[in-house]
């Protein structure tokens, strides 16, 4: 189970949106015991594959510090080399650095969208190729449930004058080196961008 620190409806998994609330009588208690138990098993994220890599423990960002290239991508089954866009361009140095000030250069990132392909059946096309630059920093993305307790889960969020979105990122493993992962659409569904140190 994933718990992310906000949802669509304004609800913080820190705090659950329960200051929104004023309980005037001690037996709402038990009843209000009853529907988060039944609003937590329906915000459980059952089959993300990725879930047990998440990094657990915040990073120090000297250890996050560095240059990072493409290892995995699982939206196209077209190598990633050979994807176009739908301005009929590709990407030759897709990279990101995240320097030790603070601030971080994207090179040609793609602009996904959950649309097949016609030509290629892929289940995502890419709209254009972006490049971004602003800052960076670690922050809590939330909590996953490892059965005996919950654990707090760790990544990168960004912030540039881009008109497009750079998406917030999870840190993956338990130590340095860590990757870098961009999920899209349902976790579930295994859809991810990973990076890895390259320097």
């Amino acid at each position: 189970m994933i718990w992310d620190k906000g949802n669509e409806n304004g609800m913080s998994r820190e705090n659950c949106g329960m200051n929104r609330f004023r309980f005037q009588r001690w037996h709402s208690w038990p009843v209000l015991f009853a529907v988060l138990l039944v609003g937590l098993g329906g915000m459980a994220c059952q089959g993300d594959p990725y879930a047990p890599q998440y990094t657990r423990t915040e990073p120090a960002a000297a250890d996050i510090v560095g240059e990072y290239v493409l290892q995995q991508e699982t939206l196209t089954k077209t190598p990633y080399s050979a994807v176009q866009s739908s301005e009929g361009t590709t990407s030759t140095e897709l990279h990101l650095t995240l320097r030790a000030n603070g601030t971080f250069v994207v090179k040609q990132f793609p602009d996904w969208e959950y649309l097949t392909n016609p030509k290629t059946k892929d289940p995502f096309i890419v709209r254009k190729f972006v490049d971004f630059e602003g800052t960076w920093e670690i922050t809590k993305l939330g909590f996953i449930n490892d059965g005996d307790k919950f654990n707090p889960i760790w990544g990168i969020v960004w912030k540039t004058k881009s008109p497009e979105v750079l998406p917030q990122a999870s840190l993956l493993g338990k130590a340095t080196p860590y990757r870098i992962g961009f999920q899209y659409e349902d976790p579930d569904s295994g859809y991810v961008m990973i990076f890895s140190k390259n320097r």
